[in-house]
């Protein structure tokens, strides 16, 4: 699909807004270059690229990710720290920004869309979803930075390098980045390198195209499919899909998450209003079908592609989580980018607009304050604020109880005060106390309690070495005959009765002191017990 038309040089407006935008993103990395990863994101790092790093080790929790896994783990075996990881998703979203303005150039059909361009690729970095992922790592950050590079030489035809080299790649980060690759191929075969043309592809031309199945079928043999521990087999996966699985409530919420979460319903209305033109022109017969069908064949490809993603993406996932469709949103900025040029006929409107959006998303990087986003998903209460759960809609079954998940919180920078105020507790109370929790306050809630490591010098925390101040935060359950500890009420992160745990204790334990401790604005409950005639 290689474009005659070479895409607009970047202009000086250009270049302001990307150093503007840029420079934001630079703030907020060395304002967040001390956090250190949690729940999900803490296992990745010391299971996944750690193991790599030490032992060559490319089993990631079974998942399909050997080409994240190698990349992260050789990167940490050189530079052997977790603020290398964060300089490589920086720098690499960047780069994955400045190709996604490529893509748009390329796809737009307006000629003066250099601007425009630019604007809509930093809706990417500075999308809270995807930022947020720089430093709380997940295997799906690197499924976005492959498939805006595979799409990138896709829509330009270097089909061998595709095939060969991106697909690959690009399979091998997780396992949905399989329907990003199939559903991409299809529709760029079926709607752009053969639309219009008497001859459809050969069994040879579509050869070309398979060896990135066959690696991902061998990888797939090799692990087992990531989906036994949940019970979700190959043949019910099928089955589900068959039955059109998207009506079910994790699949629902997930769609309700991409399309509406930290201000994105915005490209959403804009993209609904352009679909309804599009189909109304054709309904009332107000253009010639097959001269709107080629005038608009990379409109049809982003769109189907999107719907497409959307749909098999959300049948994939057993359960919920806001990173799970973050790989979508770059098809779905795309679809708003075309969108936005068709709607807004103004070009001072599609600037203000694009404008308008990116300020909102940069807003919310610290707060939750979107009100769509409010409105539809149920929330929690942390100290003076609020976190969404994203698993609870409330329209829909607004009495079902859904536990809360730790990384479901990760939609934003929010949940890192969580991490914050267990810091401040550590640095009022002490390092040396006993403390105790029913679920973990920084690692994943089926892990053992594991040792959370602090730096000597300061009230940090840090990747433990062997210089670091070691705490163990203890089960609740396992307290045995000590003297006294201090119990972190953490229901915000899951919803527990903590109250009736405690009462469990009352026999040989009191309640000494009530207190809420932690960052301003977030202060979580805790309790200093005490052991009876001790």
């Amino acid at each position: 699909m290689s474009s005659n038309r070479s895409n607009p040089i970047p202009k000086m407006s250009d270049l302001v807004a990307y150093t503007l935008a840029f420079s934001f993103l630079g703030y907020h990395l060395v304002d967040r270059w001390d956090f250190v990863p949690i729940w999900d994101a803490y296992n990745f790092y010391t299971y996944c690229y750690s193991d790599f790093a030490l032992n060559n080790d490319l089993n990631c929790f079974s998942h399909i990710s050997q080409a994240g896994t190698v990349i992260f783990g050789t990167f940490l075996k050189i530079f052997k720290s977790v603020n290398a990881l964060y300089t490589l998703n920086f720098s690499t979203l960047l780069i994955s920004t400045v190709l996604l303005r490529e893509i748009l150039t390329q796809l737009s059909p307006s000629k003066d869309t250099s601007l425009p361009a630019t604007l809509s690729s930093l809706l990417l970095p500075l999308s809270p979803l995807v930022f947020v992922q720089v430093f709380q790592f997940s295997l799906d950050f690197p499924i976005i930075v492959a498939t805006i590079i595979f799409l990138y030489f896709l829509l330009r035809d270097r089909i061998f390098l595709v095939t060969t080299v991106l697909g690959p790649i690009l399979v091998l980060t997780k396992e949905p980045a399989i329907f990003i690759y199939c559903t991409a191929v299809f529709w760029y075969l079926f709607l752009l390198k053969y639309s219009g043309n008497p001859r459809w592809p050969s069994l040879r031309d579509l050869s070309q195209f398979v060896f990135p199945l066959i690696i991902f079928s061998l990888m797939a043999l090799m692990n087992g499919l990531h989906t036994s521990e949940y019970g979700l087999t190959p043949s019910l996966l099928f089955h589900k899909i068959i039955l059109g699985g998207i009506l079910n409530y994790v699949a629902l919420s997930q769609a309700v998450v991409l399309l509406s979460i930290n201000f994105v319903w915005l490209l959403t209305i804009v993209i609904f209003f352009a679909l309804t033109n599009f189909i109304g022109k054709i309904l009332f017969h107000q253009t010639d079908l097959k001269n709107e069908f080629d005038h608009q064949k990379n409109y049809l490809f982003i769109l189907m592609t999107c719907i497409t993603l959307i749909f098999l993406t959300n049948l994939y996932v057993p359960f919920g989580n806001p990173r799970y469709v973050s790989s979508c949103f770059v098809f779905l900025i795309i679809l708003f980018h075309m969108s936005a040029i068709s709607i807004f006929r103004d070009r001072r409107i599609l600037i203000s607009y694009s404008f308008m959006t990116l300020i909102l998303f940069g807003a919310s990087f610290n707060r939750t304050f979107d009100p769509v986003s409010t409105s539809l998903f149920a929330s929690h209460k942390f100290g003076d604020h609020f976190l969404l759960n994203v698993m609870q809609l409330k329209w829909r079954n607004p009495g079902r109880k859904v536990e809360n998940c730790q990384d479901q919180f990760v939609y934003n920078f929010e949940f890192m005060k969580i991490s914050d105020s267990f810091e401040y507790i550590v640095s009022v109370l002490g390092k040396d106390k006993t403390y105790a929790a029913l679920t973990h306050p920084l690692y994943h809630i089926n892990d053992p309690y594991e040792v959370i490591c602090f730096n000597k010098m300061s009230n940090h925390r840090e990747m433990c070495t062997g210089s670091s101040a070691r705490i163990n935060v203890k089960n609740l359950k396992d307290i045995q005959k000590v003297k006294d500890f201090y119990f972190i009420d953490l229901s915000i992160v899951r919803i527990v009765r903590n109250a009736r745990e405690l009462e469990k204790l009352m026999g040989n334990y009191y309640i000494e002191e009530t207190m809420t401790l932690g960052v301003p604005g977030y202060e979580i409950p805790v309790y200093h017990v005490s052991r009876r005639n001790y």
